[in-house]
């Protein structure tokens, strides 16, 4: 399946970046190699995240050794990442459009 990254995800990445640049940039290298890693394992399988708890049809996989998780949608086509959520945000999962 193909992985878009939907507009709703650009300020998570942003952050996501900005964290490993400024506050724990030992943590850079390792997290960017788990980022790409786990990537691989949704788009190799899609299920691999547990259904949300917050939306019903979004699945939220969690990026190891990082506090950051996907937020994603599945179509018939396509992982929709709609968000690059940090964990420890108390920041709401906003629904799709």
């Amino acid at each position: 399946m193909k992985i878009v990254f939907l507009s709703s995800s650009i300020d998570d990445l942003e952050w996501m970046k900005r964290y490993y640049d400024t506050v724990f940039p030992a943590g850079k290298l390792q997290a960017a190699k788990r980022y790409r890693n786990a990537l691989a394992v949704i788009r190799d399988n899609p299920k691999a995240g547990a259904p949300s708890e917050v939306v019903d049809s979004l699945r939220e996989h969690p990026i190891p050794n990082t506090p950051f998780r996907r937020i994603y949608q599945l179509t018939g086509t396509e992982i929709r990442i709609l968000h690059v959520k940090d964990q420890r945000s108390n920041k709401p999962i906003r629904r799709p459009k």
